[in-house]
């Protein structure tokens, strides 16, 4: 390798995959808020609806994680979540994360999204 030993430890295994845009992703609307402001609240009960499917059962910070533009994969988790069946009608996908509204690195895809009800 060309690399010294002591550089290695530097190193980590990347999985690349195919891209998607932000716009293709499924989701309807996105709970956000300010500490205290009754968001997580809004998010536990909203959690009852029988029509929402949500990203997860908590507080989904796995947007932060994926980097500048989502993967296939992620869309199509996203979609299979939503096109689960639900007594009663189509579902809306929903995500919930009270504190992203900081934060202008996963606040600026929303506005990619012309779909998506913040």
């Amino acid at each position: 390798l060309p690399w010294a030993e002591e550089d290695l430890v530097h190193l980590k295994l990347t999985t690349l995959g195919e891209l998607v845009t932000w716009s293709s992703l499924p989701l309807d609307f996105v709970i956000v808020g300010v500490h205290g402001c009754g968001s997580s609240s809004l998010f536990r009960n909203l959690l009852l609806h029988p029509q929402l499917v949500w990203t997860t059962d908590g507080l989904d910070t796995s947007f932060w994680d994926r980097g500048l533009l989502p993967s296939a994969d992620h869309a199509k988790e996203l979609a299979d979540l939503k096109g689960s069946s639900k007594p009663g009608g189509p579902v809306l996908l929903g995500w919930s994360n009270p504190a992203c509204w900081s934060s202008s690195f996963v606040m600026a895809p929303t506005t990619l999204m012309p779909h998506l009800k913040v």
